[in-house]
């Protein structure tokens, strides 16, 4: 007996088909039968970025269009790209809201431009964002493009108390509150990815954030003005951490016994960042623009990072004044210097179990390495524009 071919496919599957597609190629693929406008409608990705939106032409109104009778605005009778934008969001969360309330909303993500100061776009947003909150948003994703630094202030004392799914807050071009009053007692005990990138944030409002996410395992910090000390003390769950900086910030992590990962770009992460032990650190990498005078700074690693597999350490200030660097460590098994200024005379590497080492400036200096277990073999990658010749393979 032959098996019987469904004729539609299920919802299930065309949601997880339009997780492949952008704005305009989801309201496209809508046309496609009423199974697909229906899984449009219920998608729990929503995805909504007015770069796409610009190509999309009036059809898109009918769309909107159901059982009920929405009376909804017609995009080609805005006056602009970005009115078209604003009225397909809105009616799209209106229809969603009044007849699709059992369908919830597992990620939202909203990128826009705004061409002005505007505060009836600012409160679209705020309603856009209590759409998804009330449907259950698990990540959470806002993206604004206007300069460099948005005047938009993310209504974050009204949204995290409601949002008890959300397990990822992903911000862009925003402003927090200047002040916290209501949200000193925020608790979002569910997040566990938090990035600001290009943020305006003040220090009271950051410790305020990070006090009440106690499970963040994933902290992001990319160029945040008002921002200038991060403590991070007593996060048991963290286990990621990136900062990229461009001004002096002072950065304490101490008592993260979970953390493996961090990234730090600063311009003098020597004098700013103090990094407490964490025994299971396993990969390291230090961004710095200014001078190192302290080559004792890498002994400390030995102790505090007794688990350190990956050390990267890329530099554009110099080395000025020193002699020698020692890199010590039994764990150690990747080592990636660049430089681009002057540099140490002599590199000493005495790493038992290292796999692979690379470095690259314009003057190479006096290369030692100590004897390696017989079983391991390691790769030695040295990039230099001038020639290299024999004498310089004797000196090492």
């Amino acid at each position: 007996m032959e098996k019987e071919v469904p004729q539609y496919l299920p919802e299930g599957i065309i949601h997880h088909i339009f997780s492949f597609l952008n704005t305009k190629q989801r309201t496209q693929a809508s046309l496609l039968s009423k199974a697909w406008l229906k899984a449009w409608r219920t998608n729990p990705r929503l995805d909504f970025d007015d770069r796409y939106f610009h190509q999309i032409k009036n059809p898109v109104c009918k769309f909107f269009e159901d059982q009920r009778n929405f009376s909804l605005k017609h995009p080609g009778n805005c006056s602009s790209c970005e009115e078209k934008f604003r009225a397909h969001v809105s009616n799209y969360t209106l229809l969603r809201k009044h007849a699709y309330q059992d369908h919830h909303v597992e990620e939202f993500n909203l990128s826009m431009t705004l061409i002005k100061d505007d505060y009836v776009v600012c409160d679209l947003i705020n309603t856009w964002l209590g759409f998804a909150v009330e449907f259950g948003v698990k990540v959470l994703q806002v993206t604004l493009h206007q300069g460099l630094y948005s005047s938009y202030t993310l209504p974050i004392g009204h949204i995290l108390p409601k949002a008890e799914s959300l397990t990822e807050l992903r911000v862009k071009n925003c402003r927090f509150p200047m002040q916290i009053y209501g949200e000193r007692n925020i608790m979002c005990k569910n997040i566990k990815v938090l990035k600001f990138e290009e943020v305006y944030i003040t220090n009271e409002m950051f410790d305020c954030l990070i006090a009440g996410c106690p499970s963040i395992n994933d902290l992001v910090i990319i160029d945040c003005r008002g921002l200038n000390k991060i403590e991070l003390i007593n996060l048991c769950s963290l286990e990621k951490l990136r900062i990229y900086v461009k001004n002096d910030l002072s950065i304490k992590v101490d008592q993260a016994p979970c953390i493996e990962n961090v990234e730090l770009l600063s311009l003098d992460w020597m004098n700013f960042v103090q990094l407490g032990t964490s025994p299971n650190l396993k990969s390291l990498s230090l961004y710095s623009g200014r001078c190192i005078r302290n080559g004792k700074l890498f002994d400390d690693f030995v102790t505090k990072f007794p688990r350190l597999e990956y050390l990267r350490v890329i530099e554009s200030g110099s080395f000025a004044g020193l002699e020698r660097i020692n890199l010590t460590s039994h764990s150690r098994k990747h080592i990636h210097w660049f430089s681009t200024s002057e540099t140490p005379k002599e590199l000493d590497i005495d790493a038992p179990s290292l796999a692979s080492f690379s470095y690259s400036n314009q003057i190479i200096p006096n290369l030692s390495f100590a004897s390696a277990s017989c079983n391991m073999r390691s790769c030695i990658s040295i990039c230099c524009p001038h020639l290299i010749d024999y004498s310089w393979f004797l000196r090492c």
